[in-house]
């Protein structure tokens, strides 16, 4: 066997909490949490002459996880933003192989979880709570068989050829909001959810042959968006009211061009 590997495996938590305390006046309690990932994942194979007896195998693998929690009381604003930027790809580029199973997988998964909660108490006045959670997932994700010459860019297998580029995002938000005043109470809570992705399987100018089983060329782009919210006011006059946005880009190809 030969394998070619490159991986990377992250975790991310954070949280962040605020407390207001208002008993004529106002008590304000604001909190914020910003998380990043940014990863670029890349296995290649370049230039070479490759005879395995049984599999061969190039993988690159990317999994990322945020973990955003922040919590505000009294007049309170809650605000968190959970962002991962990746890109993964594994390639077989002019090279020449011999091997039972030849694999070229690129994988990439990312979740992104935040938990608000806003809380704002007024005995006298007014009590507001807001909370909003904004989760971000931009990656791409390819995996790549191409030559120059396919006379010399071959692979030869007696088992099968996979070529496969697989993306999975979920996005799991939970976002609450409470107002309770003596006069007024208002709650907002809004979930903004970003899932742009890019999926690419590329064979190009390389010739491929397998003696008896199956060539594929596969991308796959999988979404999951699982958002739990809701906002309470109590008061004389009372206002609560949720909003969720989602946003999903995707792009997902597999070309097959000047290939045997």
């Amino acid at each position: 066997n030969v394998f070619v590997n490159a991986g990377d495996y992250t975790n991310m938590s954070g949280f962040v909490g605020s407390l207001g305390v208002g008993i004529e006046g106002a008590g304000v309690g604001l909190a914020s949490d910003t998380n990043t990932v940014e990863r670029d994942v890349t296995a290649i194979v370049s230039g070479s002459n490759v005879n395995a007896t049984n599999k061969f195998e190039i993988d690159a693998e990317s999994m990322q996880g945020i973990s955003s929690y922040s919590l505000g009381g009294g007049m309170a604003g809650v605000v968190t933003v959970a962002e991962l930027e990746n890109t993964t790809k594994a390639a077989l580029q002019n090279s020449k192989v011999n091997a039972n199973t030849v694999i070229v997988n690129a994988n990439h998964k990312g979740i992104v979880n935040a938990g608000n909660t806003g809380v704002g108490v007024d005995v006298v006045g007014a009590g507001i709570g807001l909370s909003v959670g904004v989760l971000k997932d931009n990656s791409e994700t390819y995996a790549e068989v191409s030559g120059d010459n396919k006379a010399e860019d071959t692979i030869t297998a007696a088992g099968n050829v996979k070529i496969a580029a697989t993306n999975t995002a979920v996005a799991k938000p939970v976002i609450y909001s409470t107002g309770a005043g003596g006069f007024a109470g208002v709650a907002g809570a809004t979930s903004i959810n970003n899932l742009n992705s890019k999926v690419v399987t590329n064979i190009k100018d390389v010739a491929i042959s397998s003696t008896g089983e199956s060539i594929s060329g596969t991308a796959q782009n999988n979404f999951e968006v699982d958002a739990s919210m809701g906002s309470f006011a109590g008061a004389a006059v009372g206002a609560g009211a949720g909003v969720t946005v989602n946003t999903i880009g995707s792009t997902v190809q597999t070309n097959v061009s000047n290939s045997d």
